[in-house]
């Protein structure tokens, strides 16, 4: 018997304000023309087939199809809900379409749900097993204590009654590890820490268990517990390895050997790093690189670097620079009391640009941001309100980077024209509110930003 292991299909999902839908049809498609011509008898759909619980119209249509085309092929389709899912919405209709060979998982009531393939060795029993979290548990099996992970996943599989002499296959969507270290990916939805880690000794008495939730395909135990991976790269920190189905052969009773072969996008993922120049040699070198989804870090700073690129790279996603990515990695530099005490405003600015951009700043950038905060620095009035100074931070704060964090209650946001001349991504409150002394603090002790009026406002004042 073979069985086609899917998972993570993510359907209806956006990467970077990119509708991934159109490539989701055209991997589907490629995936059911896969499963005709290995002559699959069955696909597991381990969790996830949705991006959200709330699907739209667009993202149904697309599963409708999907399930169509394999049932007219004449393979049997079991599901479960991920914990992207609605269990209860992606299992409506199921007790009639399990009598058409499409068996999807309800929400766990109790039971582990058992659906029964059949070929010349005999029975192979498939469990399904919809996303579980302690709290689904606990609801539906009253009277044990439940409080973890391991602990609703040791008691929910405990409810099963397996035959030992069958070949038992288990379909789940939750977190399991094993022995060496998970590869993760940004794509992932995961909870605070190692709570949802699930130890992978629970599963030891199935002869395969088809998993769903890692984005990187991945054995947890060698030729017996695996993740498929979801069929797109929905991250750049899958950019490689290459996605891959699984393809499951079951013979007699331990009797089993896997194929994964590959899938190809309609756009790949591709990341590059260099100057503007370099990208365009690369273009020439790589034509193929204007159908794929490109990030681009740059070495070198450029006024209309996203233009430029966007010419380059139609399909541009994500662009970074060098300085940004290495203050990431760089650890956090601690500044003392004393030391924000004995140098001023502009001083501070100068250091914390220098530790961001590995450079002094240039003369203009000095002027703009000496106009704005020195003279206030030595001089303003407590209680003044920052009116004037306020105008020429405008520019400066006008179009907000939601990627840029707000400084206190009320701070300044840096933006598009600072980061025009390479300045300041993520920055930290402390130093804002000893950089922006503009940001008077009033007698009742709140930090406030000084907003131009509403016009209509503006002139019913007048």
């Amino acid at each position: 018997m073979r069985l086609l292991h899917l998972g993570d299909l993510h359907i209806g999902k956006k990467v970077n304000g990119y509708s991934m839908i159109d490539d989701q049809r055209a991997v589907l498609a490629e995936i059911v023309e896969l499963a005709r011509a290995r002559n699959v008898d069955a696909t597991l759909i381990a969790g996830d087939i949705y991006d959200k619980d709330q699907p739209s119209a667009e993202a149904a249509r697309l599963y409708d199809e999907f399930l169509t085309a394999l049932h007219e092929a004449g393979i049997a389709i079991l599901a479960v809900p991920g914990n992207h899912d609605s269990a209860s919405r992606v299992s409506v209709l199921s007790s009639i379409l399990s009598s058409n060979g499409v068996s999807i998982a309800k929400p766990f009531g109790g039971e582990v749900e058992r659906c029964e393939l059949h070929d010349e060795h005999g029975a192979v029993n498939v469990y399904l097993l919809p996303f579980i979290n302690p709290a689904i548990a606990r609801t539906a099996l009253p009277d044990s204590e439940i409080k973890t992970y391991p602990e609703a996943l040791r008691t929910v599989i405990g409810t099963i009654d397996l035959d030992a002499s069958a070949r038992n296959v288990l379909v789940a969507h939750q977190f399991v590890i094993g022995s060496g270290e998970a590869e993760l990916s940004e794509s992932e939805m995961r909870t605070i820490g190692t709570l949802d880690e699930v130890p992978s000794d629970i599963f030891s008495a199935f002869d395969y268990v088809a998993l769903g939730h890692l984005h990187k395909p991945q054995w947890v135990i060698e030729d017996k517990i695996r993740y498929c991976g979801s069929p797109l790269k929905y991250s750049f920190s899958e950019v490689s390895p290459s996605k891959t189905v699984t393809i499951v052969e079951l013979g007699g009773k331990g009797d089993i050997s896997f194929e994964m072969p590959e899938l190809h996008p309609l756009h790949d993922m591709l990341e590059l790093e260099g100057t503007i120049a370099e990208m365009r040699d690369y273009a020439q070198a790589h034509p193929e690189s204007a159908s794929c989804y490109v990030r681009v870090t740059l070495t070198k700073e450029d006024l209309q670097a996203f233009a430029k690129l966007k010419d380059i790279f139609p399909l541009l996603m994500r662009l970074d620079f060098k300085a940004t990515e290495s203050r990431r990695s760089a650890s956090t530099r601690s500044i003392s009391s004393n030391e924000l005490t004995s140098v001023n405003p502009l001083e501070m600015f100068q250091m914390f640009f220098k530790e961001i951009n590995g450079r002094e700043m240039s003369g203009a950038e000095l002027k703009i941001i000496s106009e704005v905060c020195l003279d206030e620095a030595e001089g303003g009035a407590p209680d003044e309100a920052p009116q004037a100074h306020d105008l020429r931070l405008r520019p400066l704060c006008q179009q907000r980077n939601r990627r840029f964090p707000r400084a206190g209650r009320g701070g300044h946001l840096l933006d598009q024209r600072a980061n025009r001349f390479g300045q300041i991504l993520d920055l930290r409150r402390d130093l804002l509110r000893a950089v922006w002394q503009g940001q008077r603090q009033r007698p009742h002790g709140r930090f406030v930003q000084e907003r131009p009026l509403h016009r209509s406002r503006a002139r019913n004042q007048r």
